[in-house]
């Protein structure tokens, strides 16, 4: 227990702080993926919706198994978030990432999204 209050006193805490904060900024750029519906965040924990019309906030039809499907491309494009059933991606990255781990994270979670785009037809 102390080892692991030394890492935390030894910068992890400061680092979760300054990463969570660009974190959330950088998922904020998902809102513009055809499929984000919203984004909701608090330092290194958030969560992604998933819908089919940005207006109204529709989510896919249960029959099209997008968790199932989300959980598969995020795996094949090396990305490991939790997909929920309600179509909701949550997220926890460990508190010593970094923010070009961070953009990685998003560039792949963007990917992810995009083998989902024929939700939208």
């Amino acid at each position: 227990a102390l080892e692991v209050i030394k890492l935390y006193e030894g910068g992890m805490i400061e680092n979760s702080k300054k990463v969570g904060a660009y974190f959330e900024a950088q998922l904020k750029t998902l809102l513009d993926h055809p499929l984000g519906g919203d984004v909701r965040a608090k330092g290194l924990l958030a969560a992604v919706e998933i819908v089919t019309d940005k207006s109204t906030k529709a989510k896919p039809a249960k029959e099209m198994d997008v968790a199932a499907r989300l959980a598969k491309a995020g795996y094949e494009n090396g990305v490991i978030f939790r997909a929920f059933a309600d179509d909701v991606i949550g997220l926890a990255p460990p508190i010593c990432i970094t923010e070009t781990e961070v953009d990685l994270l998003i560039t792949r979670l963007r990917a992810t999204l995009n083998t989902l785009l024929d939700l939208k037809g």
